[in-house]
């Protein structure tokens, strides 16, 4: 009888880890030809032009790989408090930490703005209220406005459609186990913030492909006793997935069939025997860092040196969004995550009638 993913869910020894450290750097490498004049030279744009680059499918990887592991968290939770307690002390300290840098310290040194006309300018008070994760707004005004491309911080917005896709999750558990009142609670709040994230139609359709991802990571992780890990299916998901980039042209199906060949071929390799890497961040876990820090230091280097490659651009911007998440870690990320451990009970007697 073939090994199960359940099978292969001992302790915290997997691979996922280094597989979203690998994401964070591709949607990095992306991202140096997104911000450039040489956009459609990277690699997967080339072929598949708008529909589909290095970076979608990168991210693509991160809401699998969250919604496989935040199901386990949320069935190991004693009830949804501790749940959504977690879920912020993992988003918001950083996010809360990099967005304050960036308004009050990188935007005035950057800016083209008068002081006066960045602090009260509308795009300023707008991007703080990247703080709440509800809605995300990725310029500042003055700041890399000669680039070719000239958003400040265009990562960001994926963090949305992530805390998003913890509501869902929440609110189906909710229904699931018949707890009526949080669940109309939390679909309520979907719905509003959905209204709220929803700037234009294209935001929406990345919306619903990243929801996809996420439920697909969960329905692996319901079905874990009953899904095989098997070398065989994970070669037959690799050329699926390859010959679908290559030859699919209907943008649908691409997106489908990539997602369900992706999700497999993810979960296999964060936890096969094969690979050895459970202990590849005994120094910290840097990959959301990266993620969030690069994309500015990126604008930056592209706005000094104007002939540099997006090869370089990558490499340099690599090595330096990792010496921030190095500091993000052990000095935001780090601390908080270890309240975890504290006791909820005081946040607790705060109850109306959730839970």
């Amino acid at each position: 009888m073939a090994l199960t993913i359940a099978g292969r869910l001992v302790g915290r020894k997997n691979n996922f880890d280094f597989i979203r450290f690998i994401a964070a750097l591709a949607v990095v490498f992306s991202h140096s030809f997104d911000l450039s004049i040489n956009k459609y030279q990277e690699p997967l744009r080339q072929l598949k032009g708008d529909i589909l680059s290095i970076g979608s499918i990168a991210v693509a990887v991160f809401f699998i790989i969250s919604g496989f592991l935040i199901n386990k968290s949320i069935i190991k939770s004693p009830d949804l408090l501790t749940y959504f307690y977690s879920r912020v002390l993992r988003i918001y300290p950083a996010l809360i930490a990099i967005t304050l840098i960036s308004v009050f310290i990188v935007g005035p040194l950057l800016t083209s703005c008068t002081i006066r006309e960045y602090f009260t300018s509308p795009q300023t008070i707008k991007y703080l209220i990247n703080t709440t994760c509800l809605k995300i707004y990725t310029d500042l005004p003055g700041v890399f406005d000669l680039n070719y491309n000239t958003t400040y911080n265009g990562s960001l917005w994926t963090l949305a459609h992530e805390l998003i896709c913890y509501i869902i999750l929440a609110s189906v558990i909710s229904f699931r186990k018949r707890k009526l009142k949080i669940a109309i609670t939390l679909f309520v709040t979907i719905i509003a913030i959905n209204l709220i994230s929803r700037s234009n139609v294209l935001i929406l359709n990345y919306f619903y492909h990243h929801c996809y991802y996420f439920m697909l990571g969960c329905l692996l992780f319901t079905y874990r006793n009953e899904v095989p890990l098997k070398r065989t299916y994970f070669l037959v998901a690799a050329a699926v997935f390859l010959l679908n980039i290559i030859f699919n042209t209907d943008y649908t199906s691409l997106i489908l069939i990539n997602g369900i060949s992706l999700a497999y071929l993810v979960i296999f390799v964060g936890l096969t025997p094969l690979l050895n890497l459970s202990y590849f961040t005994r120094y910290g876990d840097f990959s959301y860092g990266i993620y969030i820090s690069a994309f500015p230091i990126q604008q930056y280097l592209y706005s000094r040196f104007i002939d540099l490659s997006c090869y370089s651009n990558f490499v340099i911007s690599s090595l330096l969004a990792l010496c921030i998440a190095i500091v993000c870690w052990h000095f935001v990320e780090k601390p908080f995550l270890q309240l975890k451990k504290a006791p909820l009970s005081l946040i607790k007697r705060t109850r109306i009638f959730i839970l």
